[in-house]
């Protein structure tokens, strides 16, 4: 599992919490590590999946051929639950959590 960084001298806006999720490196997909956090009643969302250039709505501004590494991140991303005056133990909760099924995985 990958947490996202920021760079030096740049400002998170706490707006999302995403995390990549591989089966090599994490156990299971991310498809599974969602279905396994909604058992346990925590949301997540997958952002641009599909990524940006493959919905049909934007379709048209993409040329030929794949963006490789956009759609391995799109199929690979989710976000875990994040917003203001979030209790601090929900989030030593949810950590805890995601640990744990990755350590049983």
């Amino acid at each position: 599992m990958q947490f996202q960084s920021l760079a030096p001298g740049a400002a998170s806006s706490y707006k999302d919490l995403g995390i990549r999720v591989t089966a090599e490196e994490f156990g299971m997909t991310r498809d599974e590590l969602t279905a396994r956090l909604r058992q346990e009643k925590v949301t997540t969302r997958s952002y641009f999946d599909p990524a940006l250039h493959q919905q049909t709505a934007y379709q048209h501004l993409h040329r030929q051929g794949s963006l490789t590494v956009t759609e391995q991140l799109a199929s690979t991303m989710i976000t875990l639950p994040l917003y203001s005056h979030m209790p601090a133990e929900l989030v030593d909760e949810i950590c805890a959590l995601v640990t744990e099924l990755q350590s049983a995985s």
